[in-house]
């Protein structure tokens, strides 16, 4: 997963780009059925526990995204920075997800990223 420049980030979060108490109450996701589709569509080519080597396409060791609980071991915050501003999927992604898609994820990540 590539890394956000820490200017980025700190231009993010004095920009407000956390996601307020309004947007995580309407928020309604939780992981199975919501965000499970989400990963499961655009990041397990890269970012599953049963890839290894080149078949990663550069996705880390042990960035894995195929269970709650591989997702949750993560930096949410920074997960949802890769997502929200485009960085993944990869531009050479088999697929990419619709902004609605993007932000609806990026908004249960930074709420709490509910499980049920």
């Amino acid at each position: 997963m590539l890394r956000v420049p820490s200017f980025v980030a700190l231009l993010l979060a004095a920009s407000g780009a956390a996601c307020g108490p309004q947007d995580c109450a309407e928020n309604d996701a939780v992981w199975a059925g919501d965000a499970e589709a989400f990963f499961a569509d655009y990041c397990l080519e890269c970012h599953s526990s049963a890839l290894a080597g080149e078949d990663r396409q550069d996705a880390p060791e042990g960035v894995d995204f195929d269970t709650y609980a591989l997702l949750a071991a993560q930096d949410l915050e920074g997960v949802a920075t890769q997502i929200e501003l485009g960085y993944m999927p990869s531009a050479d992604a088999a697929a990419s997800p619709t902004p609605d898609e993007r932000d609806r994820v990026v908004t249960w990540l930074r709420c709490g990223a509910k499980e049920e």
